[in-house]
């Protein structure tokens, strides 16, 4: 969280300016500061953030509501791509219905802006255990396969950056968690 300190402190919130000369005013904008409150960076002071954050949002539910759903719909062919990745029997078809009901509900909550900061971690760490399931690029003799994967790995990487983001930034205020007043800086 971006905080200027010095004799001359200037920040800027809600598109206003601060200028501080004096110690108490300074230990106020630095409690501000801690709080969150004067951001230089914040969201609030970039022009189309929240319409930003919603297409943001609809990007990363749309891949994990097709996946999920295509698990859901078939479970056993999702089992058998574990089993070919060295899960045992007995625990890939329960592992399919958790892997299809994670992307298709956590999706959904990243779509509808709802627990959208755990929702992102959620979908952060799922799409991490995928891109070293199913993107193992290091296991691949072929150049032409193993360059595909690693693209893959690399898309999974750029996915959790985006969720990361999403957690820190929250879901803006085209969403259920803004309407309930839960977007709030911190969790």
């Amino acid at each position: 969280m971006p905080c200027a300190t010095g004799a001359f402190v200037v920040g800027i919130a809600a598109g206003k300016r601060w200028q501080i000369a004096d110690l108490s005013s300074m230990l106020a904008a630095a409690r501000r500061c801690l709080q969150g409150e004067l951001m230089l960076n914040h969201r609030d002071n970039v022009a189309g953030a929240d319409a930003a954050l919603l297409i943001a949002r609809i990007a990363l539910a749309a891949i994990f509501l097709y996946s999920g759903y295509g698990k859901l719909m078939n479970p056993a062919g999702f089992s058998g791509y574990l089993a070919n990745h060295g899960f045992p029997g007995g625990l890939t078809y329960p592992l399919a219905l958790i892997a299809g009901a994670t992307e298709t509900l956590g999706g959904l909550a990243i779509l509808a802006g709802f627990q959208t900061r755990y929702a992102a971690l959620l979908l952060a760490a799922f799409t991490l255990i995928a891109a070293l399931i199913g993107h193992r690029f290091w296991d691949i003799a072929d150049a032409a396969q193993r360059g595909n994967q690693l693209n893959h790995f690399w898309k999974n990487v750029a996915m959790i950056g985006g969720f990361l983001a999403l957690y820190v930034a929250g879901a803006g205020s085209v969403s259920i968690d803004a309407r309930r007043g839960r977007d709030a800086r911190h969790i």
